[in-house]
């Protein structure tokens, strides 16, 4: 079985999709097996998909709460990591995606308002942990983040030693090649986005989030959506 890793957040404009691309880009270009639930009804990184070009990336699109509840579990039989894309804010469909996933990344702006949605995200996390009586760990990501300006440092200082979030060292910064992948379909795999990618992944599958069931080559540069 691989591993369901659910991008959450019920602060809309936070990073879900961005995340959602260069964490599925970077692991397919490393060789693993990937497919990506969109659960959105707006469809961004399905929409994303239909320009895409890189290594073959299976993309579903699913933003019906009933038929999300078997998805992820069907294509984790066939893929190394299942990485489903929710919605924002009121989402039922996010509350089904984070009760299927072996681990939660919840993407956070650098204020006020981002801070306190991944505080509820978290809570969200850890009652459906205790509903399904198993750990679901989860883990949160500064996005748009630059350490220069003290504005985004006292954001990290108040989710970390303030309410005791659990982040991931891998950050997202606040460039606008991020911006500019989402109509290029290219996620840049140098420079600076290329590292934070890469240190992204790195992270999860030291986590033990990820374990490769056998050496895959990567696949031919299309994405196939389904849905």
């Amino acid at each position: 079985m691989g591993t369901i890793i659910t991008v959450a957040t019920q602060k809309g404009g936070a990073g879900k999709t961005t995340l959602t691309r260069i964490l599925s880009v970077n692991l397919v270009t490393d060789g693993w097996k990937v497919a990506v639930i969109d659960a959105d009804p707006n469809k961004g990184f399905t929409e994303w998909a239909q320009v895409y070009t890189g290594p073959s990336l299976s993309v579903h699109t699913e933003p019906d709460e009933k038929k999300l509840a078997n998805l992820p579990a069907d294509l984790a039989e066939q893929y190394d990591a299942v990485i489903i894309d929710t919605a924002g804010f009121g989402s039922r469909s996010m509350l089904v995606a984070i009760g299927a996933a072996d681990g939660v990344i919840i993407p956070c702006m650098p204020d006020r308002g981002s801070v306190r949605e991944a505080e509820q995200t978290a809570e969200w996390v850890r009652n459906l942990s205790k509903s399904t009586r198993r750990v679901i760990d989860f883990r949160v990501v500064m996005t748009g983040f630059d350490p220069r300006r003290s504005a985004d440092k006292y954001a990290y200082e108040q989710a970390t030693t303030g309410l005791g979030l659990p982040f991931l060292l891998a950050r997202l910064s606040d460039r606008t090649a991020y911006q500019a992948s989402s109509w290029s379909g290219t996620v840049p795999t140098d420079g600076v986005i290329g590292k934070e990618a890469k240190a992204l992944s790195e992270e999860i599958i030291t986590l033990g989030w990820l374990k490769r069931a056998a050496s895959r080559p990567a696949g031919k540069r299309t994405a196939a959506v389904t849905g």
